[in-house]
């Protein structure tokens, strides 16, 4: 009888630690109901403190609104606002109106995140990579995708 409880106690176990250890450690999700998926992104950095510019995606799960739209967003915080890489995303929310969007950014180094607000421009569709570093656009409304020429600026990072 004694063996029989053990495996099903082990298992348990072992389903709970898994399910603690596989839990991020961060903000509540219902403080950052949205997800931010960065394409590309530009920045460069001075004394700590990094400004940079980028194009990504928000995902919002909102009734109404596109399952994805495109965004481009500029900002000036202490942690560059790096390229996602599919499935990874940043949470995010809006900040003081539709006009600003805060992302959570993981600090290098540490299990910490630092709040990061962007200043953005939605756009009527969805940005998408492409080789060589690329840029596309594919409306919403569904249609052939659209390079776009990107400006091309000089120094900083690039992803």
């Amino acid at each position: 009888m004694v063996r029989i409880l053990k495996r099903p106690i082990f298992t348990v176990s072992a389903i709970l630690i898994v399910a603690m250890f596989s839990t991020p450690i961060s903000a509540k999700s219902h403080d950052y109901p949205m997800r931010l998926q960065v394409i590309h992104s530009r920045w460069h950095g001075r004394h700590g403190w990094i400004e940079g510019y980028g194009h990504g995606n928000l995902m919002t799960g909102q009734p109404g609104a596109p399952p994805k739209q495109g965004m481009d967003f500029e900002y000036s915080c202490s942690t560059p606002v790096r390229h996602t890489f599919a499935p990874d995303t940043y949470p995010a929310r809006y900040g003081k109106n539709n006009l600003e969007v805060v992302v959570l950014l993981p600090e290098l180094g540490s299990d910490k995140q630092k709040e990061c607000t962007l200043k953005i421009q939605m756009k009527d569709f969805v940005y998408q990579g492409g080789r060589g570093g690329t840029l596309w656009s594919v409306p919403l409304a569904g249609g052939q995708p659209t390079q776009i020429q990107e400006d091309g600026g000089t120094g900083g990072n690039d992803q």
